[in-house]
């Protein structure tokens, strides 16, 4: 399995990676961190881990200009794929993978992915396994399959297993049964959010119209959550009455929609207390809250742990 990546701006490679198919108890993880700065292009800084069968990769990207990224894997791969600009994620089988990603320009970029060969992911997730049935048979069949038509939302299970990949500092064969057993929860978190999300969809009774009109929802509070609108005013925006809103986006979503504006707030923080360039109080009002005694209360209560604790460990 081989996983590339490059820019069209500067048509540089900025990951070229190589592992076996094959999944080994006795491999242990090779690590590397990688800060690309080119002047008039942008700012790619990324971490990745790897094993016989896996790369994980934790990737910032910042561009001036829009650019395009052409990601590819080489062989059958399933990607894990987590992307914090829209708070969704997903599970991809493919043979052969090639996106083409259209960059925007002076907008943070992050994901985190996990690529895992075909045999490595059935040694997690036993093919008999019910959440995963007819992902499985497109992977006998080869075929370029996602475990969701549409991209998944974030729950703090999924935030807090991915903050512990990232934060562990075990070394060496401890590290990597440690990241393997979190790789496994991390899979088994998305097939339930899928299959919870199948059978709300199922039972609902929402047509295609209303569909669209809570993804419109939902992009309002993307790109407005630091003073996101009330339900009243959110209903008007997406032309749906206030009971089909709240019931639609939780079925939609797994999530309400104060619980979905908070996963937003909560995301921005963790960004900017990674920058280290504001003060927690500035970092509560940038996320929306009125006072550092509200955001802190609500930060230790999404993530287990204070924000002062977090920029103490960084």
């Amino acid at each position: 399995m081989k996983v590339s990546a490059r820019l069209t701006e500067s048509n540089k490679y900025y990951i070229r990676k190589e592992v076996k198919d094959s999944y080994s108890k006795s491999a242990l993880l090779e690590e590397s961190e990688i800060d690309i700065v080119e002047q008039e292009i942008g700012h790619i800084a990324y971490k990745q881990i790897a094993s016989s069968g896996m790369i994980l990769i934790d990737a910032k990207m910042y561009f001036q200009l829009p650019t395009i990224d052409i990601f590819k894997i080489e062989g059958e791969s399933i990607m894990m794929e987590f992307l914090y600009d829209s708070n969704s994620h997903n599970i991809t089988f493919s043979k052969n993978y090639r996106g083409r990603f259209e960059m925007e320009a002076e907008k943070q970029i992050h994901f985190f992915i996990i690529i895992l060969s075909k045999e490595y992911y059935f040694t997690l997730i036993p093919k008999s396994y019910s959440l995963h049935r007819n992902f499985v048979d497109n992977i006998f069949a080869q075929d370029t399959v996602s475990i969701s038509e549409t991209m998944l939302q974030f729950n703090p299970a999924i935030h807090s297993v991915i903050h512990e990949i990232k934060s562990c500092n075990r070394k060496g064969e401890l590290k990597r049964l440690y990241i393997e057993n979190k790789i496994q929860e991390l899979l088994l978190l998305q097939l339930e959010v899928n299959q919870q999300q199948y059978l709300l969809l199922h039972q609902s009774g929402l047509n295609d119209k209303d569909h669209k009109k809570l993804l419109e929802a939902k992009h309002i509070l993307d790109t407005n959550f630091k003073d996101a609108p009330r339900i009243p005013e959110l209903a008007r925006m997406s032309y749906l009455n206030e009971f089909k809103l709240k019931s639609g986006f939780k079925t939609c979503f797994g999530m309400t929609i104060k619980n979905y504006v908070i996963s937003l707030r909560m995301k921005q923080a963790i960004n900017l207390l990674s920058e280290d360039q504001h003060s927690i109080t500035e970092i509560a009002y940038l996320c929306g809250y009125n006072g550092i005694v509200q955001f802190s209360s609500a930060f230790k209560t999404y993530y287990g742990y204070s924000p002062s604790f977090l920029r103490k460990v960084q």
